[in-house]
């Protein structure tokens, strides 16, 4: 009698996302974890709860990135002393006396076993030591995300990262770090050297300055509630490149970004950090497309531009347009009694600057929307 039998997977949910390098297709890329619920079956009939399961996959060719694929050295041994022994017995007959095969399958096969002997030999004992899998995934960049990679929404950095449409998780530590059960919380006594070695990472990346910063140290934590983000500690941090470029950026989970310019450096530490909650608010939507900047005005364009004329501003231009819901907030430029100014709002809030002022030197929607998405913050 023939049984069919096998195993189903029920449930099966994406859980958590890293960056990670595959033994198996040799890519870096993304990693999945993926948990179900497998249960043994009989002639297709589910009947053995065989418990959850958690596996991870690689995105390019869905096996396990972590997995042996490659043949040990132990084994490559093994088969160069049991490849001529087989070639070997091709050509002995039974009373152990050399023969000439009638047919040419023996041939073949001693070609065969010849030229996988000589692939073995050269490949255990010859063929240059590349680096090692383990050596490739410590290698291998930190996942850096600013928004969901499959719905696109913003990502909850506390009490990790996290969509909190998808519930899936984000690891954003090197992969080498990473414990089979994800990352553990970040120690206090930890904070400062790994908020440092973050920035310094982030900087050394081609998109950035592509070098380790010569220094680089916490200046101080925030610690407050966002919009978007719930309760957040924010890193501040400073730094100085190897040549002599200086600048301030934060560190708020996996979000990093840094400001840059000499007349930056004089905005000060509590400004530069509503330009902060302002950008790492207005950067994940702005690629969702949660906030547009193509859109026709409903003749909100047109009152604001008439209350600065009001206030006496002289040759205003608008230089971006922002719709967030329902709600129309423009940037602007123009001369306040013959002095440059700009500026960004809407007939109900808005904030403007002089050259003056340092905040002149950085985009004014940054001090906008800075100001209403903290909540509190000391």
């Amino acid at each position: 009698m023939t049984f069919l039998y096998g195993s189903y997977q029920f449930g099966l949910k994406k859980i958590s996302v890293r960056s990670d390098y595959c033994n198996c297709c040799q890519r870096e890329g993304i990693a999945e974890e993926w948990k179900s619920f497998k249960c043994g079956h009989l002639f297709f009939i589910p009947i053995l709860p065989l418990g959850p399961r958690q596996r991870w996959k690689c995105s390019h060719c869905g096996e396990d990135p972590r997995a042996r694929y490659k043949t040990s050295k132990t084994f490559r041994i093994l088969l160069l002393l049991i490849l001529p022994y087989l070639t070997y017995s091709l050509w002995i007959d039974a009373k152990g006396q050399f023969r000439l095969p009638q047919d040419a399958m023996p041939y073949w096969m001693s070609a065969i076993f010849g030229v996988l002997w000589l692939y073995y030999l050269y490949t255990t004992f010859f063929k240059a030591a590349g680096p090692t899998d383990d050596e490739r995934r410590a290698a291998v960049a930190p996942l850096r995300i600013e928004h969901c990679i499959y719905c696109y929404g913003p990502i909850t950095l506390h009490p990790h990262p996290e969509c909190p449409s998808c519930r899936i998780r984000y690891y954003t530590e090197p992969t080498q770090r990473l414990p089979k059960s994800g990352p553990p919380p970040l120690p206090q006594t930890d904070i400062k050297r790994e908020s440092e070695e973050r920035m310094a990472e982030w900087l050394a990346h081609p998109n950035e300055f592509g070098v380790r910063p010569t220094t680089v140290h916490l200046k101080r934590t925030y610690h407050g509630n966002m919009a978007g983000y719930g309760d957040v500690q924010i890193h501040l941090l400073e730094y100085q490149m190897p040549d002599g470029t200086q600048g301030r950026g934060f560190i708020n989970g996996s979000l990093t970004w840094s400001f840059l310019g000499e007349k930056v450096n004089t905005i000060s530490d509590d400004d530069l950090l509503v330009a902060y909650c302002g950008w790492s608010f207005l950067t994940p939507a702005l690629h969702t497309g949660d906030i547009v900047t193509q859109f026709v005005s409903e003749g909100e364009e047109a009152r604001y531009l008439a209350r600065k004329q009001q206030q006496g501003l002289t040759g205003v231009t608008i230089t971006m347009r922002y719709k967030i819901g329902t709600s129309e907030i423009f940037e602007f430029t123009g001369h306040f009694q013959g002095t440059p100014a700009r500026g960004a709002g809407d007939t109900n809030s808005e904030v403007g600057f002089l050259p003056n002022d340092p905040r002149f030197n950085l985009p004014a929607i940054y001090f906008l929307v800075g100001q209403q998405v903290i909540k509190s913050m000391r």
